[in-house]
């Protein structure tokens, strides 16, 4: 397992991939044998903002060896629901009972490993599996201890944008962080307060979107002081009420109900009100 800073994200993808399906596992893909067949499980749809680099870094491992990609999403960013992930199971396991078995699987974002590893002797038996994109490290370092599973764990930079904030505003005691509840923003949350130990005379706290309605989390806003650095970190916004903003509209929003610069750690809504990245 091997932990990256996101910004060096595709590269690292396509260096893996290569050496995951030349040397990995009991059946490496590169054989005399041809139509080798990999799919990729990503937690998103292709609309979100970091599955594209991702589908590209793996196309970039994979063509060049002909081995065929199949992509199936599991669209939790809009249903991250129990009953979505019993239906994606049902469909994806027809699917798998119905086509030419692949020779590995690649899963992108925490819930598509979470689902991997819940699944994996049902659908994935004796099969690679490798993860990219993972938040949540615990998680990732318990998926790592099992033989068929290696993988990336993206490492936000909490350390660096607090230092860069630093830099503009060196009179703060306070850091706010903005997290969310899905799988991914609890990873993000644990790296989030793992910089507290850097940072001794900076109080760290943080406010759950997920909690709150937009109106709350624009009061919420609104009432941050200028010694407050603040860290947009989730990897979505879905607020209590069901609202769901893209990154960049909830940069904008977040940024527009606040007088203090606002940092965003992870991709998505630089330029749209936030620094950092």
């Amino acid at each position: 397992m091997t932990i990256i800073n996101n910004n060096l994200m595709k590269k690292f993808i396509i260096i893996l991939i290569v050496f995951f399906c030349l040397f990995s596992g009991p059946k490496p893909l590169v054989q005399a044998q041809t139509n080798q067949r990999v799919l990729f499980i990503s937690s998103y749809s292709e609309s979100f903002e970091t599955v594209p680099e991702q589908i590209a870094g793996i196309h970039e491992a994979l063509d060049p060896q002909n081995i065929l990609l199949d992509i199936e999403y599991m669209d939790t960013k809009r249903f991250d629901t129990q009953e979505n992930i019993h239906n994606f199971f049902t469909s994806l396991q027809y699917k798998l009972d119905h086509t030419e078995p692949y020779d590995a699987i690649i899963v992108g974002d925490d819930r598509a490993l979470d689902f991997a590893m819940t699944y994996q002797k049902e659908l994935f038996a004796e099969l690679p599996i490798l993860f990219l994109g993972i938040n949540d490290i615990n998680r990732a370092e318990e998926a790592a201890r099992n033989s068929y599973i290696t993988g990336i764990v993206e490492s936000v930079p909490i350390k660096e944008n607090i230092e860069l904030a630093l830099k503009f505003n060196s009179n703060v005691n306070r850091v706010l962080g903005l997290v969310e509840s899905s799988i991914t923003g609890m990873g993000e949350k644990d790296q989030f307060y793992g910089a507290v130990g850097f940072y001794p005379s900076l109080h760290f706290e943080d406010v759950n979107i997920s909690e709150h309605t937009q109106e709350e989390m624009a009061g919420i806003l609104q009432e941050v002081k200028d010694d407050t650095i603040v860290l947009f970190i989730g990897s979505m916004y879905r607020d209590r009420a069901g609202v769901d903003l893209s990154i960049d509209e909830a940069a904008a929003f977040i940024s527009a109900n606040t007088h203090v610069p606002v940092y965003r750690p992870t991709i998505g809504g630089v330029g749209q009100g936030s620094l950092g990245g």
